[in-house]
């Protein structure tokens, strides 16, 4: 009964901080996931929590920590699109690393070929 609830909470907080623009409301929500991801088991809701708490991390100049959710997320998502969000995640915090041969591999990793070419 506590899990789910857990989920329910921890991703209407990821959705709501994926969304938020005011820093400390960001880093409110990014530290309320922080505390208690860890205790999700893992699987496809844990790891769309991720993905939303690896783009807070980014948005709020964390790349090292960002980087280490999506990497997280990658192995648990089955859903190809997703995969290739939490690649261009990944990516991303790569790239703000100055890791650019990490991130083209990131992004080659997690390649959705249904996605068009732009």
């Amino acid at each position: 009964m506590v899990m789910p609830l857990l989920f329910q909470t921890l991703a209407k907080i990821a959705s709501a901080g994926a969304k938020e623009t005011d820093k400390d409301n960001l880093l409110h929500d990014a530290a309320m996931l922080r505390s208690h991801v860890p205790q999700l088991p893992p699987g496809t809701q844990k790891a769309e929590i991720l993905l939303a708490y690896g783009k807070m991390l980014l948005s709020l100049g964390l790349p090292d920590e960002a980087a280490q959710a999506f990497s997280d997320a990658i192995p648990m998502l089955d859903s190809a699109p997703l995969r290739a969000l939490a690649g261009e995640g990944l990516a991303s915090a790569d790239i703000e690393r100055q890791l650019p041969q990490e991130a083209t591999e990131a992004l080659e990793r997690t390649d959705d070929p249904a996605f068009p070419m732009t």
